[in-house]
């Protein structure tokens, strides 16, 4: 298992979504051992995806789209840019603040 996938010490059985820049053979490995593999497929030269990658991907693109929506519009909104704070519980921190940011922003707007 990766040092990253360690050190998020997520429960075994989560889904992992990643885009196509993570599809090689050691990711896909290295996650189905302990989680549910959610890598989008890349097609490679001269050979096409199959109808269940097609699928595959369409399904991780939907939830994808959802969170990097809210991730593009915290980045817009707040100039959340890059992270001020060097250490991953720093960074969660800060993200987690500026997520609750988010959603009372979000909520406010839908009360008027």
């Amino acid at each position: 298992m990766s040092p990253l996938l360690q050190k998020l010490n997520l429960p075994k059985g989560t889904a992992i979504y990643a885009d196509k820049g993570y599809n090689s053979e050691y990711n896909r490995r290295d996650i189905s051992s302990n989680y549910v593999d959610m890598i989008m497929y890349k097609a490679a030269r001269n050979k096409s995806l199959t109808g269940f990658q097609k699928f595959h991907n369409k399904a991780v693109s939907k939830v994808r789209y959802v969170v990097e929506q809210a991730i593009g519009l915290i980045k817009l909104h707040f100039g959340y840019t890059r992270s001020r704070f060097i250490g991953i519980d720093k960074v969660r921190l800060e993200l987690s603040i500026h997520c609750m940011a988010y959603n009372l922003r979000k909520g406010a707007l839908r009360m008027i």
